[in-house]
């Protein structure tokens, strides 16, 4: 049986598996249902018992959370602009041709 995610009582996300429980701290691949996989630790073993699907044993248990790992620093860039952008253009110096004083407004 893979180990999977499950949901547990207290509404957070657990791992489930089959056999023999992993000791806490344990790191194993989670492996979704989309078929990706995950490294996780294993927190607290809230559970063992017998899988109704294979009537093996089965156990279920918390996620070990901690530090995440350190981000790569990633070097500062210019921003961008975006894709067609332009700047303005200059405006044009002021001009009152083609009106006169006669012109009523």
């Amino acid at each position: 049986m893979p180990i999977g995610y499950s949901k547990l009582k207290s509404g957070d996300w657990g791992i489930r598996g089959g056999g023999e429980p992993p000791e806490p701290g344990t790191e194993v691949t989670v492996v979704k249902r989309d078929g990706q996989e995950r490294k996780e630790r294993v927190g607290e073993v809230v559970w063992t018992g017998s899988d109704q699907r294979s009537g093996g044993m089965a156990w279920l248990a918390t996620v070990q959370r901690g530090t995440p790992p350190p981000r790569q620093e990633q070097q500062e860039q210019p921003p961008t602009e975006p894709k067609g952008w332009q700047p303005a253009p200059e405006p044009k110096p002021f001009s009152d041709a083609g009106f006169d004083d006669r012109t009523p407004f």
